[in-house]
This record gives C-alpha cells, structure tokens and sequence, in this order.
C-alpha cells in the first residue's frame, strides 16, 4: 500500500504500538463488562429464587411438594454462589487496573504521535526520533507485565504526515470533542436507565408496604430492597456519573483552547504560539486520563455488595 508523500517511517513504531495498547484496553473492557453484567444479573436472580422459596414455603399448596420448594432455595444458593464467582472474576486480580494502564499506555502513545507530527518539543529538533523512541520504550516498560492482545489490522492507511495546526485541530482536537460528547451521551442514558429503575422500585417498595396486610409482602419488600441494592451498586460501580463530569469537562476545555486560537489569528509562523497551543490542548486530553485512570484506582467492589444484598436472608 503506498504511502503519503509525507509519511514518516519513524511513526510506525508508536502507531503499532498505540494500535496494540488500544486493541488490550478494548479486550480487558469487554472482559469486565461481561463479568459485571453476568454479576448484576445473577446477583438479581438469586434473589427473586430465594424470595420465590420463602413464599412457597409459607404457602399450604406446596406443602405436599418438599422437594420443590428445597429445590428452588438450592437454585437460589446456587445463583447467588456463581455471583459471587463471576464478581471475584470481574474484580480479581489487576483486571481493572491491567484495562485502566492499557488505555492510559494507548492515549499517551497517541499523543506521542501527534506531536511528533506536529514537531512540537521535544520533537523540533535533530535528535526527535531518539527522543520518540526512547518515551515509547518507557511507556511500553510501564506496561510490561500486561497481556498483549494484537489490535486489527488498520481499516485503512493511517495519516502519519506532518500536521499544521489546522490539520491538528480537525484530526486531533474535533475527533477528541466528538469521542468525549459521544461517551459522556451514552453514559448519560446508560445512568439514567438505572437510575429510573431504581425509582421504580422505590415506587413499588412504597406500594407495597400500603399493602401490609397480604401475606406475600414481607418476601416482595426485601426482594425489592435487594434488586433496588443491586442496581444502586452496579451504577455505582460503573462510575457513569464522574466520567460523565469528566468527559464533559474535557470537551469544554478543548473548545475554549480552540475559540482562543481562532480569535488571537495566528498561525503557524509564530512558533511559540503554535507549541503552546497544541502543547495545552494535549495537557487537556492528558488530564482527562489522568483523571478517568484516578476514578478507576478507587473504584470499590460494588458487586461484592450487590451479592451479599441478594444472598438468602440479606
């Protein structure tokens, strides 16, 4: 495949290796998000069979069929152990931490390339790419004790040639502003689905304890204070709220870099101008990492929560 007049082989070392990273970070976040998911839902249906076996159990018309009623509290307990399981697999380990490092390896190899593209210090002068392949050594170093996953092959030629500052801000900067509005939407509707399913079960646990006097309340009103524990924690543990903060923050930050530099009309003749620039654009997108990677490191095992509210009798 040809490639730009302006191509830059000294670039495919840290593209390979930001393709490489971005592939790992993609694998271990799918693998987290499977865990979590099968947690939540276990943890839920260990709960409804454990309520399900306390109401046959009180209910005369079972009381001729022991053997279900054993039954489904032996499928409850079961249910519940396979949540404990899948959350001790989802949180074991440095699971979230191999994806947080990975994804931070990734972005700062990433910006690496940008700025060498765009000859920003420390890549101005004649020494850019022993400096280029020293960081990429030390960031790779950093990361070495993390499975490899190969990324795929890319969709299409990628652009390594030299950047203007125009050229950053339409491959850089917008792409950045549309990545962060992009997932901060997503999350936001993701936070709200659990947030209203949390209300309606509140709605439902109210409804109940008007209705005191049946018989299959007290079983329902703890179901429903487990499922309501359950998704409480599983949005809390999914830290929707700060990387909403987060991602929003950064957008904003890179649209007001972006305004200053269209209302001062430089260009890329002022050199120092140009730098500072693309340098407080990059801090930008490095603080959101730093930021997103610290939210992680003190995420607390919610699941873990989550299973001991659905555990028979919690």
């Amino acid at each position: 495949m040809a490639h730009d007049p302006g191509y830059d082989k000294a670039l495919d070392i840290p593209w390979h290796a930001y393709r490489t990273w971005a592939g790992t970070a993609r694998y271990l976040k799918a693998g987290l998000s499977r865990w979590t998911s099968l947690t939540l839902w276990l943890a839920i249906a260990g709960a409804v069979l454990a309520a399900a076996g306390q109401e046959f159990g009180a209910v005369k018309a079972f009381t001729n069929w022991p053997l279900a009623v054993k039954g489904v509290a032996i499928l409850a307990a079961f249910t519940v152990a396979l949540s404990a399981y899948f959350g001790k697999e989802a949180l074991g380990g440095n699971k979230t931490a191999d994806w947080s490092r990975a994804r931070s390896a990734a972005e700062s190899l990433k910006a690496l390339v940008f700025l060498y593209r765009a000859g920003v210090p420390p890549f101005d002068a004649t020494d850019r790419e022993d400096k280029l392949f020293g960081l990429v050594t030390a960031i790779e170093e950093n990361v070495a004790t993390i499975e490899i996953r190969s990324a795929p092959p890319d969709a299409k030629e990628p652009d390594l040639s030299p950047l203007t500052v125009d050229g950053y801000i339409a491959q850089r900067v917008d792409d950045q502003i549309r990545y962060y509005d992009k997932r901060a939407g997503e999350y936001q509707k993701a936070n709200d689905r659990l947030h209203n399913a949390v209300f309606c079960l509140g709605a439902v646990s109210v409804l109940l304890a008007v209705m005191a006097a049946s018989g299959f309340v007290p079983a329902l009103v703890g179901l429903i204070a487990t499922l309501t524990a359950s998704i409480s924690a599983h949005a809390q543990n999914q830290q929707y709220q700060a990387l909403i903060v987060i991602y929003q923050a950064t957008s904003r930050r890179l649209l007001a870099l972006k305004g200053e530099w269209s209302a001062s009309h430089k260009c890329d003749a002022d050199t120092v101008a140009r730098n500072a620039f693309i340098r407080s654009c990059e801090d930008a997108m490095a603080l959101e990492n730093g930021a997103w990677t610290g939210e992680w490191s003190r995420k607390t095992p919610a699941p873990a929560a989550a299973r001991d509210a659905a555990a028979p009798g919690g």
